[in-house]
């Protein structure tokens, strides 16, 4: 979890909840309720995470893994009708997709 992420979840605690959805890969997810609560983040921001709509997990290494997997979560997005897509970035990580 970087700052991106954290912010993330600090403008989606101002939205009303059926008005976007949250994607996180599984494995993803997982540590990233960890951390958020490490951090003391407000319960209303760790329950955003937690409610997250899971994904696969994602175990890319290289860049043909990686665009395999933005293919399936375009997928994802686009079965769930989604009308925007934003994707927190802090920099290249193996674990961001």
């Amino acid at each position: 979890m970087g700052g991106a992420e954290i912010r993330t979840l600090e403008v989606l605690s101002r939205f009303p909840k059926d008005s976007y959805v949250l994607l996180a890969p599984r494995n993803v997810k997982e540590r990233a309720v960890g951390v958020v609560i490490r951090l003391g983040l407000r319960e209303e921001q760790v329950n955003i995470l937690r409610e997250a709509y899971e994904l696969r997990d994602y175990k890319c290494g290289n860049t043909l893994c990686s665009i395999g997997y933005r293919r399936y979560v375009e997928r994802v997005v686009e079965g769930l009708g989604a009308d925007l897509i934003y994707r927190p970035f802090n920099g290249p990580r193996a674990d961001h997709c």
